[in-house]
């Protein structure tokens, strides 16, 4: 109240000095302007932001219009601008779009938006903050309903009168159905797709397939039998080597010891080749033995006795 005041104060001077510097012709057109803007704020219609806005409109149409008001126009103008800036930051753009079923717009319906009549599918100004719309068109229920109007923005509102018409099943109620004229019928059950039905399918086992556990038990066996051949031989060359003239760990000469301790050093690598190939040999039988030769899989599924598709289950 205190900022229209203020505005109002400055209107009044301005219409002041245009009344004593102007020729007599721009005193009238000037204070024409001037007092279309301060007669808006004295009378309270400011406090109406769509009122002000308009006011603004006014003056600063009449302020374009003064030909011979001269520089004193541009204050005019701005004071004008300044109004109608504050006045558009609590309006906002409101459309109510009225349909039919089908989408086609409704321009003839009654469009009351916060008491004041409006056209429907047509944009028009609104104050800001929640706002109520009836919509009312000839042989339909009235429709109540609430907006928020947010300034400086495009809101939108759409109200949609079906006419006896249909735009889907949630439209129509008692168990009928939208038909393709749009219209709410009983339907027609040799055209109604028939309930799926649901059965189990009996689980059949599938052929089984071969695993890789006989080829791993193969490998092994191989190798372990290829280490066992492998420590016999060293075996038969570190009994060889030994000379006649050792008994147990003692030789009668220096060369008979270095052919002792080469014979013993060929004799732990036979036995440790001897032992692995045992080792790999047992592995290798024990998965030929236990392990599954060949893996079975289970199919099991149900259909919707329609399609004839299966959902099916595969465990391996």
């Amino acid at each position: 109240m205190i900022r229209m005041k203020k505005i109002a104060q400055i209107a009044a001077g301005i219409a002041t000095v245009l009344v004593l510097a102007s020729p007599a012709g721009a005193q009238n057109s000037a204070a024409t302007c001037v007092e279309q803007l301060s007669s808006s704020m004295k009378s309270g219609a400011a406090s109406d932001w769509l009122a002000s806005y308009a006011a603004a409109e006014t003056c600063i149409s009449c302020a374009r219009q003064c030909t011979s008001c001269g520089e004193s126009a541009s204050g005019l103008l701005e004071r004008c601008g300044e109004q109608r800036t504050a006045a558009a930051s609590h309006i906002g753009r409101v459309v109510v779009l009225v349909n039919d079923a089908s989408g086609s717009p409704i321009n003839d319906a009654e469009v009351v938006f916060d008491g004041r009549p409006a056209k429907a599918n047509t944009a028009f100004d609104a104050l800001e903050g929640s706002r109520k719309i009836t919509v009312r068109l000839a042989g339909e229920m009235p429709k109540d309903l609430e907006t928020v109007v947010v300034p400086q923005s495009a809101n939108r509102v759409e109200v949609v009168f079906l006419r006896g018409k249909c735009r889907n099943d949630a439209d129509c109620s008692g168990g009928l159905a939208c038909s393709a004229e749009r219209v709410c019928k009983v339907p027609d059950p040799a055209a109604a797709p028939a309930a799926p039905t649901k059965g189990v399918v009996a689980t059949e086992p599938a052929p089984s397939r071969p695993t890789a556990y006989p080829a791993v038990g193969g490998v092994l066996l191989g190798l372990g039998g290829v280490a066992l051949v492998t420590g016999g031989i060293f075996g038969g060359i570190a009994a060889s080597k030994k000379p006649a003239g050792c008994t147990g760990n003692v030789c009668n000469t220096s060369a008979d010891t270095d052919a002792f301790k080469s014979a013993q050093s060929t004799a732990n690598v036979s036995t440790i080749v001897f032992v692995s190939g045992a080792a790999l040999s047992l592995v290798g039988a024990g998965v030929l033995a236990f392990a599954p030769w060949r893996e079975k899989v289970d199919v099991s599924g149900v259909t919707d006795g329609k399609s004839g598709s299966i959902s099916a289950r595969f465990r391996f």
